[in-house]
């Protein structure tokens, strides 16, 4: 008894120092572990074997050896750094410190903590090249190509980081295995997942539905295409609605460099009218605020790359972002469903969905429809190739085409005004009654009447065009019938 609230007592004292390595027992296995832990999340787990968690005084050397490790920022008296320098727990050590140092966005590593700190160093026997390929190749490479590339990566990173172990040849090997040709097209069709894309419509529907704070967050997501950690680096809505995306490579005044995942962008709200109905920009610090608080943004520092200095870097935007897919999945938020894009039924709108949306948007909208794509795709941090390949396929042809019709309605009601005011400047009624000619012409008058007859030619070419895009958006529509 006296064991088990001991337990219980200095297993509570870790989590409240913020300790990031916490006890761990499992009651078929009679030796202490310990989990490491960035965040909220594991990063590794390892035995402490001999101590028992059944032993108080061994409890008490494994509280210690925790609070003592937390304080100088890694385990010290590792384990498993006392194996042979041959078996496999000695090398995924080596390497998971060295990858630490290199690559200190969590994110970008998270494979590789996984890989090292929670598989590959079980094994057992002599370190060898073949083992590691051949844990490669039990992934198939056309099937589930990210997860294959992702263990390519980490045999690149230990021929980086364990320098006792030659993987060149291993490494061309499974890299050889990566799908071309017709394979690389099949590959590529697993990679791209369905998308749900709601119509405005369905997310406005949605976002009214939701609380002040949550309408804001998703709200903000929608109506710039944000990706969702950008969420938290943003700096703020201009007069115009235009909101300022940070990336870098150049650090800020507080020294924070690569804030999100490319160059500082700016982007527009489409559609504008979102920002004043979801009070995106009145609410921007309040709620901006309230989401860091809730979700804090981690740093590490790195050598900028190229020079000499150091800058300070985001290491959880993966993270981040993921907060807010966990909302959905485990905190309650009332989910949007709508009908897939390929395929019957429907399936929920992820945080990520609304940026594709967002693109699609951009392409179709009235206001923004005429805007070159490598315009638009800079409105979004990517290039055109991206935005193309990834987002616009999304588009249908009667979408696409409403949003021309409707472009053309406003190209079509601007000119109609334009010459509504030329006729009101010449006191010209509107049924465009002429005005007698006089025997002396005046030269201002002459240009204003040209001018008309130039806007009725425009006028009635417009009218062409919309006539068109209409029978056009008909015939879609009565296929779908």
């Amino acid at each position: 008894m006296e064991s088990q609230s001991l337990w219980n007592r200095l297993q509570a004292d870790l989590r409240l120092a913020g300790s990031r390595f916490r006890l761990r027992k499992i009651s078929s296995i009679k030796f202490i572990r310990i989990r490491e832990y960035e965040g909220t999340k594991v990063v590794r787990e390892f035995s402490l074997q001999p101590l028992q968690w059944r032993d108080d005084d061994d409890v008490r050397v494994a509280h210690s050896k925790c609070l003592e490790s937390n304080k100088e920022g890694e385990w010290i008296d590792d384990q498993r750094s006392e194996a042979p320098a041959g078996s496999w727990a000695a090398l995924c050590s080596a390497a998971l410190e060295d990858v630490r140092k290199r690559i200190p966005k969590k994110g970008s590593r998270s494979h590789l903590e996984s890989a090292l700190g929670q598989e590959i160093c079980k094994w057992e026997g002599t370190v060898n090249a073949m083992s590691l390929k051949d844990w490669v190749l039990e992934v198939d490479p056309i099937e589930q190509l990210p997860r294959f590339n992702k263990r390519v990566d980490v045999l690149a990173q230990i021929q980086k980081s364990y320098e006792k172990i030659d993987l060149t040849i291993a490494l061309a090997a499974v890299k050889a295995k990566r799908p071309t040709g017709s394979a690389a097209k099949v590959a590529k069709a697993q990679k791209n997942k369905i998308r749900v894309i709601p119509t405005d419509s369905e997310i406005e529907s949605w976002l009214k539905g939701l609380d002040h704070f949550e309408q804001w967050v998703y709200g903000m997501l929608a109506t710039y295409g944000l990706r969702p950690h950008e969420l938290w680096h943003v700096t703020g809505i201009d007069e115009k609605g235009w909101l300022t995306v940070p990336g870098g490579p150049d650090a800020n005044d507080a020294g924070q460099a690569l804030l999100t995942k490319t160059r500082t962008h700016h982007a527009p709200p489409v559609p504008a009218e979102w920002v004043e109905d979801f009070q995106l920009k009145k609410n921007f610090e309040k709620y901006q605020s309230e989401l860091r608080d809730r979700w804090k943004v981690q740093w590490g520092v790195v050598k900028n790359e190229g020079q000499a200095n150091e800058i300070t870097v985001p290491v959880n935007n993966d993270d981040l972002g993921h907060y807010l897919y966990k909302q959905f999945t485990m905190r309650g938020t009332q989910q949007l469903f709508c009908d897939l894009k390929v395929g019957k039924g429907q399936d929920w709108v992820r945080p990520y969905d609304l940026r594709h949306t967002y693109a699609i948007r951009c392409s179709v909208h009235s206001t923004t429809f005429h805007v070159p794509m490598t315009i638009q795709s800079k409105w979004m941090g990517h290039g055109v190739e991206v935005h193309e390949r990834i987002y616009l396929r999304w588009i249908n042809a009667e979408r696409g085409l409403a949003g021309m019709q409707a472009w053309l309605e406003n190209q079509l009601e601007a000119k109609q005004d334009d010459k509504d005011a030329l006729q009101a400047s010449m006191n010209i009624p509107s049924e465009e009654v002429q005005p007698e000619p006089t025997s002396a012409v005046d030269p201002q008058q002459a240009a204003v009447m040209q001018r008309l007859e130039e806007l009725e030619k425009e006028l009635e070419k417009e009218k062409r065009k919309s006539a068109k895009q209409k029978k056009m958006i008909d015939a879609l529509q009565e296929d779908e019938d």
